[in-house]
This record gives C-alpha cells, sequence and structure tokens, in this order.
C-alpha cells in the first residue's frame, strides 16, 4: 500500500472529513459533464457552432443530419440545471444530460440439464405429477437473465436447517466472511469463532451443515450455480449465499432471532426466512424482524402449508407481522393455481410464485423436487436479490414494492393475497437501471502482492483512503469512519492514510509487493471536494493475506 508523503496534510484532511456534512452516495444516471443539445433548425449552420461555442461548451460530435451537438460542459458539476438554463434560450429546442441507457438482451437459457423441468422459472407447459402446465406460468427467467444472472454484489442469507454447502451445484456461491480466516480466533468480535461459511447455533459450532434437506432445498432455489452444466439452475445463477442454522428439523425461535441478526449484522440484502412460529414467540422473532428493517434487509417469508386463511385467527409469526421489510409468498402449481396446502390473506399474503414439485438441490450430491410455501419464498428471495445487485441504491421498501407493482394478474390469485398476482422477475427487472457505484476492491495477486482499484468515481476526482489494519476498528462503521476519537491510532498506523487522483474515467489503481502474510486490512476510499465536502464514500473491502 502506498504511503502518503504529504502527513500533516492527511491529518489535517481526516480531521476535516470527520466533520464534514455527508452527501448521499450514489451513482449517477448519466455521463457527468456532457449533455445532448439541438438548436432552431432555422439557425444556419455556419451560426450554430457559435451559439453553442458561446456557452463554453466543447463540441464532442456535431450531428450534422440531426442539426444536434453532443457536448461538454467544463466547469459545470450540475449538468441538470445547466441543461435547465440552455433551455430557458428560445435558440435552444432541446438540452438534456447523456444518460445512461439499459441493454435488454433476448431470452437467455442456461446449459443446467434440469432447468428444462423448472417451470416455476420458464414454463413450456411442462406435466407435473400428470397436469400438464400452462405455457408462461412462471417469473420469466430466462428473459429475466438476458438482463442479469449475477447478484455476487449483494449478500443472500438463509436462515433455515443449514445447507450442504459442499454440493457441486451450490459450493461456487457460498459466502466467506472476510475478517474470519479459520485460524481458532473471534477475529470480528461478535462471538462467534471462525464463523467464516455461517453459523450453527443447533451445535454453536461454525459449520451449518444440513442433516434435514430444507435449508438446502431452499438454498437452492435461490442460487444453485447456472449454466454450469450440472443439475438445475437458481434464480441467481452466481451469488453469496450465507448458511446460517435455527436448528435441525425443528427450528427454535431463539435460534432463529440469533440468525437474523447474524444477517442484518453483516448487511444482508435479503433474508430467506421459510419458517412459522406460533403467536407466543412474537416478541424475540418481532425484534429480530425489526432489527432486520432497520438494517435495510428484505425478509422473504412463507405463508404457510396449512390451506387456510391465516387471518383472522391466532397470529401467524411473522408472516401477519406488519414490518415494511417483509415479503409473505403463498404457493402456485404449474397451471398458476393456488397449490391445495398454500396458505392465503388478502391482507397479509403479499404474492406467488411455483411451490408444487420445484426442482432444486439435494444432500450429497442429489437433486430434488419439493413442495411447500417454503420453497416459493426462496423464488422471492432470489428476485430481489438480482434486483438489487443491478440498483444498490434502492431500499428494502423500494425493492418490495417495485416486485409487487410488476407481477402478473392472475384470475385465481384474486382476493386470496394483497396483488392477486404471481412474481414475474423480467418484468420487475426491466423496470430497475443499473447503477456504477463508486466502488473500492482490494486483490490478493499472490508472492505479497495486492491490488487497490477504484472505480466510478467522479474523473479526476480527489481520493482520500483510510486504511484499518484492526478489524475491531472498522473504516465503515458508525459515524463517518466509524471510529471513536481513542481509536484513531489504530487506523492511521501503521498504514497511514493516502491521497490519489482518480484518471479521466474516475478509476484509480495501486500495486504494492512486499506484503507480509497474514495482514489484515480494510480499506474504502472517500471522494472529497473542498466546496462541497464528502461527495461519495465508497463500499468497504477486507483483505486478509
Amino acid at each position: 500500500m502506498p504511503y502518503s508523503s504529504r502527513n500533516l496534510l492527511a491529518y489535517a484532511l481526516l480531521g476535516v472529513l470527520l466533520l464534514a456534512p455527508s452527501v448521499a452516495a450514489q451513482g449517477p444516471s448519466f455521463v457527468p459533464g456532457e449533455v445532448c443539445l439541438r438548436l432552431d433548425p432555422a439557425i444556419p449552420d455556419r451560426d450554430q457552432t457559435a451559439v453553442v461555442t458561446s456557452y463554453g461548451l466543447r463540441i464532442r460530435h456535431h450531428y450534422r443530419l440531426l442539426r444536434a451537438f453532443w457536448v461538454e460542459a467544463p466547469g459545470h458539476e450540475d449538468i441538470p440545471s445547466l441543461c435547465e438554463h440552455l433551455e430557458a434560450d428560445p435558440r435552444v429546442r432541446f438540452a438534456h444530460p447523456n444518460w445512461f441507457g439499459v441493454r435488454h438482451g433476448g431470452p437467455v437459457v442456461p446449459n443446467d440439464p434440469g432447468f428444462s423441468g423448472q417451470y416455476t422459472l420458464d414454463n413450456t407447459g411442462q406435466i407435473v405429477n400428470g397436469q400438464v402446465g400452462t405455457a408462461d406460468a412462471d417469473i420469466d427467467a430466462p428473459e429475466a437473465w438476458g438482463i442479469r444472472t449475477d447478484a455476487t454484489s449483494v449478500l443472500i442469507a438463509v436462515v433455515d436447517s443449514g445447507c450442504h454447502l459442499v454440493h457441486p451445484d451450490i459450493i461456487g456461491n457460498v459466502w466467506q466472511n472476510p475478517v474470519e480466516p479459520i485460524d481458532g480466533i473471534d477475529n470480528d468480535g461478535n462471538g462467534l469463532v471462525d464463523d467464516r461459511y455461517g453459523w450453527d447455533w443447533a451445535n454453536n459450532d461454525n459449520i451449518p451443515d444440513d442433516v434435514f434437506g430444507h435449508g438446502t432445498w431452499a438454498t437452492g432455489v435461490i442460487a444453485a450455480r447456472g449454466d454450469n452444466g450440472v443439475g438445475v439452475a437458481g434464480v441467481c445463477w452466481q451469488a453469496r449465499v450465507v448458511a446460517l442454522k435455527d436448528g435441525d428439523v425443528v427450528p427454535q425461535a431463539a435460534m432463529s432471532a440469533a440468525a437474523i441478526e447474524y444477517a442484518a449484522a453483516h448487511d444482508a440484502a435479503v433474508i430467506n426466512f421459510s419458517t412459522e412460529y406460533p403467536a407466543a414467540a412474537a416478541g424475540i422473532i418481532g425484534a429480530a424482524i425489526d432489527a432486520a428493517d432497520a438494517a435495510d434487509c428484505v425478509v422473504t417469508v412463507s405463508a404457510g402449508n396449512w390451506g387456510t386463511n391465516i387471518e383472522g385467527g391466532a397470529l401467524n409469526v411473522p408472516a401477519e407481522f406488519t414490518t415494511g421489510n417483509l415479503l409473505v409468498v403463498g404457493a402456485c402449481d404449474n397451471q398458476d393455481q393456488r397449490a391445495g396446502f398454500s396458505n392465503w390473506g388478502s391482507i397479509s399474503v403479499d404474492v406467488a410464485a411455483g411451490g408444487v414439485q420445484v426442482d432444486t438441490v439435494g444432500l450429497g450430491s442429489s437433486y430434488a423436487s419439493v413442495d411447500g410455501t417454503s420453497f416459493s419464498a426462496p423464488i422471492a428471495a432470489g428476485c430481489i436479490a438480482l434486483m438489487r445487485a443491478h440498483d444498490p441504491t434502492l431500499s428494502h421498501q423500494a425493492v418490495i414494492a417495485l416486485l409487487l407493482s410488476a407481477a402478473d394478474p392472475v384470475a385465481a390469485w384474486s382476493g386470496l393475497t394483497v396483488t392477486g398476482a404471481r412474481i414475474n422477475l423480467h418484468a420487475a427487472l426491466s423496470q430497475v437501471v443499473p447503477t456504477t457505484p463508486f466502488a473500492l476492491s482490494l486483490t490478493d495477486l499472490g508472492g505479497g502482492m495486492g491490488t487497490l482499484s477504484v472505480a466510478n468515481a467522479t474523473p479526476n476526482a480527489t481520493l482520500f483512503i483510510p486504511v484499518s489494519q484492526n478489524p475491531a476498528f472498522p473504516v465503515g462503521s458508525g459515524p463517518l469512519l466509524g471510529l471513536p476519537s481513542d481509536a484513531l491510532i489504530s487506523l492511521l498506523t501503521p498504514i497511514q492514510p493516502f491521497h490519489a487522483l482518480a484518471d479521466g474515467n474516475g478509476a484509480y489503481t495501486y500495486t504494492a509487493g512486499g506484503l507480509p502474510a497474514g495482514l489484515g486490512i480494510q480499506v474504502r476510499a472517500v471522494e472529497f471536494d473542498p466546496a462541497l465536502g464528502i461527495v461519495q464514500l465508497s463500499n468497504i473491502a477486507t483483505l486478509i493475506l
């Protein structure tokens, strides 16, 4: 890692950063500093260029047939305001930013041999239990996969009976805790030693293995590795899934709450919770769901398998909670009919997804076809993960609202759920505008070499990059840099913060050598402007050699 040659300036700037107001960090939806502009066609061509340059704009391209210009606006930070100013000129027909677009590909079909039977993802009329399916009674997964298959930028938590993590169709999508090597030490200070792949509260160890099957089945629905020529495909072809075991055959409320808390503490984008508790467990489960809500985590919940209206009787926990982060899912069959076992509720159950003979992974190296709303909820979880990966700025409530608004109305579900509809991933994902987040990454190149890379900063921006060599004092939680004043020594030494300049594309890369084995560091990038304060903050990247 580089060291600042101007340490006094670095310390001074750190003090400014700790006091400066924060500006929301969002990737631009248009190219910074660029405008598309058209003048009144009545203005002669020889005069149009003069009008454009009179505004101090630089012409990148003159569209002669369109009678328009693609221009750069040096020194203008607020491009929308500049465009409003330009359009106030009667000579200007339009002026708008150079917007980013969304490229939608055609349907993408994976090469997994079992995919042809997965009617929940692509219903071509497959026969299930002797019943011919209804074509397109599915989530339009191949069409959605033309937009996105990868959810590795977000964390998916499955609170269940564990997972067979070494299944050949799962192993490539298993999350690894970046600050917990297997070394017999509680490196992240959460009270769990070596929680590298999640945790098993039933056995109080770091191996959340599944001896029942339920958690493995749910995980496979979300994230069986897609297009790998093996088995079946999950909703997410590539993913990071953490298994959080809250019991074997029978879950326990205390364990479920601990698992949900763990997922919330690790910023999971979505938690799948295919479990039902009696009203008497509302206290601890409600507290856990509230914590996930505060952490911006969506919780997908199965409606239950009693074949009844869950409203009007004893409280169904958590399906009947009113917390804004819950997405409660009922089960339909391959004809979009309500599965006979599926609960319903026009107030509490939000939407439906396939839940009859759902093809997924099993224990060992096996595969299974399973029934239950427990496997409808993971379909929704996979959809939420892809959507939040596509636009990391979507709040938990916004992504739920978008998924529900894009669902396909189904006559058989009218009056049985909030939407009376079945999930359509393609319709939902088509409405998500992808962002290009300001991001920092660390890569171990081997042999004591490592690379730090920053992407999507403002072109030519000044970057301040604090580094922590102590995971107990991370650089990203709490107030701006996440540190009380007495922890600054741990942050600033022995690796000191440094300054860098992004290039014209908003990128910065640094490669260092001589990094010692066992080095553990956390880094983030801060884009700072003396006039604006903090412009944006990157993610926190962690590397343990």
